[in-house]
């Protein structure tokens, strides 16, 4: 292998292939200083030992290639065109479960078994009506807070609607209750 073609990694001290470092247009050789597995090890432990950054990388996803799939159309296409093809392969069902577990990763930290023991552990209906998902195509939904990210419970569609639409505070849900009572309302 020839000496252009190699890199040492100065994290891990390596020398390795120039194919194991990650592009960087702003490096005077147009690659990152740490090889690849350095970069995914330091993100990791970043990630684990910040829940706040760990959250907003997983609610961000990857902003480049959104981007490039509003704006390119070539790419918009090969996009579609594999993920069709993926459907083909593997089946529609298996196509929504994926990207039931996919959102469930991404917005709440949550894989689809740990969704599947919290709704079992409330007997499968909502925590707050105690009535089961109208339909399974519509489950049960993940209700969170949305200023800590931390998720409190399942709910079913309508009542975490109505939690989020009074505001998801305690207030909110009070001056209902006193509406409902007939209570005369201040403010």
């Amino acid at each position: 292998m020839a000496e252009s073609q190699t890199k040492r990694c100065s994290k891990c001290g390596e020398t390795k292939a120039v194919g194991e470092f990650c592009k960087r247009a702003r490096s005077a050789d147009g690659r990152q200083a740490w090889c690849k597995a350095c970069n995914v090890r330091v993100t990791k432990k970043y990630l684990e030992d910040h829940p706040e950054a760990r959250a907003r990388y997983l609610r961000n996803g990857n902003r480049s290639n959104l981007a490039r799939y509003r704006n390119e159309p070539e790419f918009r296409e090969k996009k579609k065109a594999i993920a069709r093809a993926y459907k083909v392969k593997i089946g529609k069902e298996a196509v929504a479960e994926e990207n039931r577990r996919q959102l469930l990763k991404r917005e709440y930290g949550l894989t689809l078994e740990d969704y599947d023991r919290m709704v079992a552990a409330q007997g499968g209906v909502c925590r707050l009506c105690g009535k089961p998902p109208k339909t399974p195509k519509r489950p049960l939904a993940v209700d969170h807070d949305h200023k800590t990210g931390k998720v409190r419970g399942i709910l079913c569609i309508g009542c975490n609607r109505a939690v989020a639409t009074l505001g998801d505070t305690v207030e909110g849900l009070m001056r209902a209750v006193r509406y409902l009572r007939g209570e005369p309302l201040d403010g």
